[in-house]
Order: C-alpha cells, then structure tokens, then sequence
C-alpha cells in the first residue's frame, strides 16, 4: 500500500516521505537530515500508512550521538539577561542552550545532550526533588559538570541549603554572619493538623530546624505550631541554643483541625516585645483557615515593621487568603504543590531575612592557587560589584577570591565530574565589568571547558545487540599500540526510564575483551554507562525499546509457538465430558400457572 515515513525530532517533524511499501521484502527508505545540535538526541522514524489495524508498531526511536561544538545549557528565570554572555560564548565554539527557570531536564538522556548545566539565577523551590537527584548523577555518575552563579537565587539564598545541588558545588551556603548587620527576630507559624501526617510534618520539623542553623547566634527564633489552637513549640530565644530549640521541634506532632489567625496573634505578642531591627514571620498551612480578619492583622504587622511571608501547601490550602496576606505583609508567598521543597523555601526565607549573605561593592579578584583555567589571564580580571558570601569544602580549590578573603571562583571533583562555584554573575547587576573585558568570552570558555563532561574512548570499542529481551555487550580493549589490554577494573551503571538505576557486571571473556548483559523485560528505555577505571576511559550507550514483541509481525516465528499445535474450530469440544446440571421447576411452574387461569377463563366463557 502507499504510505508516509516521517523522522521526528523532539515531537516534531522535521522530514517526510512518500513510500510504496512491499510485502515482500524489507523496505529501505533514505533521508538525509542535517543534525545541527551536538551531543546525545532522540530521533524518531514514524510511519503513516494508508491503512493499518497494528498503530502501535508504526514506531522507532535511536539516540544518536553528533560530535559538535561544547554544548552548555543555562538556566536563569530571566534568560534576556544572559544573552551578552551568551553571545560571547558562541564566538567560542559554544553552543549556547539558554532556558527559563523550569527548563531544568527531567531525564538523564537529555541531560547527557549537554556537556556542562549553569543554574545562573534560579532558585531551588523551581526544582522538583527528581530533577535535583537528576544533577547530582548526572555529575556523580556520568561525569558531567554543573556550574552556579551568584545572585540573590543561589546557594543559600536560593534554598540550596543541605540539597543534592549543594552537595555537588564546591561552596557551600553557610558562613559566620556579618556582625555589623542587623539583628533578626524570626517567628515560624506552622500547621500541624491532622492533614499534615506523615511527610508533610516531617519536612516542616526538617525546615525549621534548617532555618535555625542558618542564623547567626545574635538572631532570636521562635516557633508556634497550630491545629485549631495554637502551640509554642519553642518560644523567642537567641540561634546560639540550637540544639535546645531544634530538640523542642522534633516533638512536633501532627492532629487536629486548622485555625492559623490565633497562631499569627501569638507571633504578633512575641515579636511587639522583641527590639531586634528585623522582624520576619513565615507562615505555612496545607488547609483552609477560618478568615477572622487577617488583612486587619497582616497590616498591623506590617505597621510595626514585621515582614510577612507565606506557603501553601498542597491544592488544599488557602492560596487566595495566603497570597494576600504575603501582599499586605510585603513578604513573599510559595504555592508547594510538592512536600519535599518545604525546606527550602524555608531555608530561602530565612537567608533573605537575614540580609547577609549579598556583599555589593567593587572587589578585585585575588589569584590564590594556580590553575590551568587562568593561564594567561592571572593578572588581568576585572572587577566584580557583588558577590554571595559561601564557604569552601575541604577538599575545594578556591581559584579567585574578593579582598575580604570570601570565594569568588572555586572548582571541585564530585564523584566523576566536576562542580564550579562563580559566586558573582556574569549579567549587568554584577558582571557589568566582566562583560566589558575584551577577554570575556575566551576566559569563561576556558573556564567552563575544564568542567565539560569528558567522553573519551580511544581504544574502547563497544558493539551491542538485542537477543530475547536482553541488551548485549561486546567490549574491545586497545592500548595506543593496538595490542588487547587485559585485567581491567570496569565500573558499568544503568539508568531506566524512571530513573531508577541499577549496577552492571562486566565480565572478561578473553585477551582485551570484556562482555555484559543487560535484562529489558519491562523497561522502555536504558542509559548505560561504561568506565574502564584504570584508564578513566569513558562511553555512554542508549537503548530505545521498539514496539512490543507482539506487533513486530515481520520476525520469524518463535521456535515455540511454531511448535504448538494450528488451531481447529470443529475440534474445540473434542474430548470433553458432558456436565449435568440441576434446574429449578420455578419457571415451568409460572408458566402452568398463567396457562391454567387462561383456561378457567375460557371455560367459564363458554
């Protein structure tokens, strides 16, 4: 019959061609597609025949690999302000993928499409848990590389307290509290009804106490729990008694109904009584409150110099009341469709309260350890405006620094990739004096070039088959001479479609040769890494199930279905035995009772 075959690339077609296809033999159709972006990408061929009663076997996909310009994916929840480093990346070799603030990948096959992910200017409450865990592999396992830029979004300030992202980072987001910077008086509002059982009250015990740890000792916390009255968990007292305020927090339990307004009163007393400088009030439910006049107190709070901020969680809550008492009280309000980013939006709230993780002022960059990403240019980088103040790990190495001593630059090996910290920016806020420097975009590319996800294979050859729902492995092992290379320590990892993962034996078969065997009953699609420890080489392999086995009607006859016996009608009931039931006389006897009053009738008619 005639048909269309279509190559689709991201949903999208991006070829078609007529066909008339055989039943007779294979058909072979050829299309000729500029593949423009590099690195791993899924390509879809489609068929539309005329007629079809099998849709479901009209499908099939291939990750293909293009070897290509670096390719670097930026996240900023403006991305227009990124286009002047952007450009000047591309003058580089670079291609540039710039998203919004939800652009962060769900799976790891499009992560591994990019050989290194900047978060320049997003905050952690626009990432779900998965695509977090999705960075830190994606780092860890695979090599990659991951980079953050300072703004008021990143590291502490953006919620990345304790988070799989901070993990991999060589800074981390706590730091000793300017002394000159003013006091804050913090009071935690927290629902604890019965609908918070569970999860929901076990990230709000962890949120809290992350807030605690992230104020400087001459801060006062308080926390209030409420169900349908209100509870001091903890009453105002300084930061420094942590471990006192985060053991009262632990004895949170959820039960009860929801009335948040005589919590919020109680807060009001506590903070009317304090004399810090700052006042800031966090309020969170995951239910609807009674509204006995919360604008009237939001107002007073506000009158008195307290900052409100609110969450919602869950599409239970109050979003319309909590969104306008974050108005009224000049604070910000969450909707938390997901638990697990409770904490940080605390821990984003509680750095913003603070206001002390942002330095702005004129800071010289200072060369503290050599580093090939600095060759050449050691002694003339520009000036950054600002900065977020962090701390290094141990194991970090701190390339720049500001004058005062805080990280400006630093890069660190997690697991087989790398991390970088910029704790300025590289937009007009900060960076103005950076994107004015005719060095830009050669330094930055030399910078983001030593955190490229590394694939080097020379001498690894690998080949793969599919033989009865298992994915089979060849591996060849050269040394640069061509002569097989035995007794290798292999380290294999694969990742399904859920992104669950799962370890691989590799096994040695002979001189330079090594085999795996991959199970794919009920899996759709496997990303399989292979490293050769001792060589640190490194190949990625992708595997895209077909349609089912059923509806591949072209293959041969499995030995054991040809071996059944062909299927005859007339035989169906050969060998049975009849089966004798009982009937009720129920029906016979309605029967011969209407027959019985229709005779009478007659008879007295006659």
């Amino acid at each position: 019959m005639q048909a269309k075959v279509r190559i689709l690339s991201k949903g999208v077609a991006v070829a078609e061609k007529p066909v008339s296809l055989s039943a007779s033999s294979p058909n072979s159709i050829e299309f000729d597609i500029p593949m423009t972006t590099p690195g791993a990408s899924l390509w879809t061929a489609e068929l539309v025949p005329a007629q079809d009663r099998f849709p479901i076997n009209n499908q099939a996909s291939t990750t293909i690999e293009v070897k290509g310009k670096s390719r670097l994916l930026v996240i900023h929840k403006s991305p227009k302000e990124m286009r002047g480093i952007s450009r000047a990346l591309q003058e580089q070799e670079f291609d540039v993928d710039i998203r919004g603030e939800n652009g962060v990948p769900e799976t790891m096959d499009e992560l591994l499409s990019f050989g290194a992910v900047v978060l320049a200017d997003v905050p952690a409450t626009s990432l779900n848990a998965r695509q977090m865990d999705l960075l830190k592999r994606y780092v860890q396992d695979f090599g990659g590389g991951l980079a953050m830029f300072g703004s008021e979004n990143s590291f502490g300030l953006g919620g990345y307290y304790k988070t799989p992202v901070e993990d991999v980072l060589p800074l981390v987001s706590r730091f000793e509290k300017e002394k000159e910077k003013p006091s804050l008086a913090m009071v935690l509002v927290m629902d604890k009804s019965g609908s918070m059982e569970g999860l929901p009250i076990a990230l709000a015990r962890q949120a809290a106490k992350a807030s605690v740890e992230l104020l400087g000792p001459q801060d006062q916390i308080a926390v209030i729990g409420f169900d349908s009255e209100p509870q001091i968990v903890s009453d105002l007292r300084r930061a420094s008694e942590k471990d006192a305020i985060q053991a009262a927090i632990d004895t949170i339990e959820a039960g009860g109904g929801t009335d948040m307004y005589p919590a919020m009163q109680q807060a009001k007393q506590m903070l009317d009584n304090c004399a810090a400088k700052v006042k800031h009030m966090i309020c969170m439910t995951d239910g609807q409150t009674p509204d006995q006049g919360f604008a009237e107190l939001t107002q007073s709070l506000a009158d008195s110099g307290v900052t409100v901020s609110t969450v919602a969680l869950g599409d239970g809550a109050s979003a319309d009341l909590l969104q306008s008492i974050a108005e009224i009280g000049k604070g910000r309000f969450y909707a938390a469709t997901d638990p697990n980013t409770v904490p940080q939006i605390f821990t984003r709230e509680t750095m913003q309260a603070s206001k002390s993780a942002i330095k702005e002022d004129v800071y010289a960059p200072i060369v503290t350890t050599d580093h090939p990403m600095l060759a050449g240019y050691a002694d003339s980088l520009p000036s950054a405006l600002g900065y977020v103040m962090t701390e290094a790990k141990p194991a970090t190495q701190t390339i720049l620094s500001a004058d005062t001593g805080d990280p400006l630059l630093a890069i660190g090996r997690f697991g087989l990739g790398q991390g970088l910290s910029f704790t300025s920016d590289l937009t007009e806020k900060w960076g103005g004096e950076w994107l004015a420097w005719d060095g830009c975009g050669k330094f930055w590319a030399q910078v983001l070039r030593s955190i490229l996800r590394k694939n080097d294979t020379e001498g690894m050859e690998v080949r793969s088959a599919i033989d009865q729902n298992r994915w089979l492995i060849d591996i060849t092992r050269r040394d640069p001479d061509g002569m097989p290379v035995g007794n290798l320590q292999w380290d294999a990892l694969a990742v399904d479609e859920n992104s669950r993962e799962f370890p691989v034996t590799i096994e040695e078969r002979g001189l330079g040769r090594y085999t795996a065997s991959l199970p794919l009953e009920g899996r759709e699609k496997l990303t399989l890494r292979l490293r050769d420890k001792d060589s640190n080489k490194l190949k990625v392999l992708h595997y895209n199930r077909p349609s089912p086995p059923e509806y591949r009607l072209s293959r041969d006859v499995p030995p054991a279905l040809a071996a059944a016996p062909a299927f005859a009608p007339a035989t169906v009931r050969d060998g049975l035995r009849p089966a004798r039931t009982r009937k009720g006389l129920e029906s016979w006897c309605s029967l011969l009772a209407l027959a019985s009053a229709l005779g009478s009738v007659v008879l007295r008619r006659v």
